[in-house]
């Protein structure tokens, strides 16, 4: 029994000594700051939906986000306004500027009875596009939150709500869940 409780211990003491240099060799987040996000054809405000892919960034909890505020102040001290900023040149001043890894970009565009979400993610030491990412939804503005969230989880392959992903983006999905809210399927 002693035996027993001396090798646990020496595997419990093993497994700390390993997650603590885990944790000690992964090193910091990069740090991401977020450049424009063009809106068009919908009645969002640019500046919420920047708010909001903000906020979903540090959920990823991948990036140390830069503060807003902070990026909108390097840029004015340049003389450019971040609400402008979507070339890829752009993007990587601000990147500098905030003394950044990564910076993104994008856009939410209504066409017709669809939002399409668009984000460019760019290294800023290589200059390089790393990931661009484009997801198409149904018409659903009031869902916006959701969308970008789907569609950010998706570009860094994290997992997302299945479910979910089928409200804002099937059209038979949405109909069963806003006309039959208490049923979990439908039989047809």
């Amino acid at each position: 029994m002693k035996t027993l409780i001396q090798k646990s211990t020496t595997l419990v003491t093993f497994l700390l000594i390993c997650l603590q240099l885990s944790a000690h060799n992964s090193g910091p987040m990069p740090v991401i700051t977020l450049a424009g996000i063009e809106v068009k054809g919908t009645k969002l405000d640019s500046s919420l939906v920047t708010d909001l892919v903000i906020h979903e960034l540090r959920k990823l909890n991948i990036y140390d986000v830069t503060n807003r505020r902070d990026a909108e102040y390097a840029a004015a001290q340049e003389g450019f306004s971040l609400q402008d900023c979507f070339s890829k040149q752009c993007m990587l001043r601000i990147g500098k500027l905030t003394e950044s890894q990564k910076v993104m970009g994008g856009s939410i565009e209504r066409f017709s009875d669809k939002i399409y979400l668009t984000f460019r993610l760019v290294d800023v030491p290589t200059g390089q596009v790393v990931n661009s990412f484009s997801m198409e939804f149904l018409n659903l503005e009031d869902r916006v939150a959701l969308m970008i969230e789907i569609t950010l989880k998706k570009m860094h392959n994290l997992a997302y709500d299945e479910e979910s992903y089928k409200k804002v983006t099937i059209v038979q999905t949405l109909e069963n869940t806003l006309n039959n809210p208490n049923v979990s399927k439908l039989n047809l």
